[in-house]
């Protein structure tokens, strides 16, 4: 073998050879493509799962964000209806003429018969309604071991009653007594305002 054949036999086995790697090569690439785009689809669709658990979590929350705003709402607006409907009944209230503020007054009073003398102040909205002569009335009916004395100087309250036996003290004012009711009639209000929404 010559020479130039032994070059030409190497340069042909190289070519084969290198033919052969570039097929490999060309092979093996394509593998790693196709492992890649399986990799990169199982990561969309991964993606794409988390996006919509994110997106339906997130869908939740505000729902439950909204149906806890609306709810507050509701009771905001309730409570208001309720802080009216007292504030309209202490209006009416302020407003009784002097035939029915001495009715109220009297029903009142009779509710803490004296067992000494107890002054009796009258809010400066309905001074002069009141006099010693009224005062004395209610002190005979009650048949009581002290009697109520109108007192002088100015009542500590702006309406209603405010009674006082040395050092105690009882406040019967309209806004305590609302107060009062209040806590008391609230339950039944809120049944008899808002039922028929509640049954809806």
């Amino acid at each position: 073998m010559s020479l130039d054949d032994l070059k030409n036999k190497i340069l042909s086995d190289a070519k084969k050879n290198a033919e052969e790697i570039k097929n490999d090569a060309e092979a093996e690439a394509e593998k790693i493509r196709q492992q890649a785009l399986a990799r990169l689809e199982q990561l969309r669709e991964e993606a794409r799962v988390e996006a919509d658990r994110l997106g339906e979590e997130k869908y939740r929350n505000i729902i439950t964000s909204a149906r806890i705003n609306a709810r507050n709402r509701i009771l905001e607006t309730k409570q208001q209806i309720l802080n009216r409907v007292f504030e309209t009944a202490q209006e009416q209230l302020k407003k009784m003429d002097e035939q029915k503020f001495k009715t109220f007054a009297e029903n009142l009073l009779k509710q803490f018969p004296p067992k000494e003398d107890v002054e009796v102040y009258v809010g400066s909205g309905h001074k002069g309604m009141i006099d010693a002569l009224f005062l004395r009335k209610i002190s005979r009916q009650l048949n009581s071991p002290g009697k109520f004395v109108l007192a002088e100087g100015n009542s500590p309250v702006e309406d209603g009653l405010f009674l006082k036996s040395g050092r105690i003290e009882i406040n019967l004012s309209l806004g305590n007594l609302l107060k009062s009711l209040r806590e008391k009639l609230e339950l039944q209000l809120i049944t008899v305002l808002f039922q028929k929404e509640e049954e809806n």
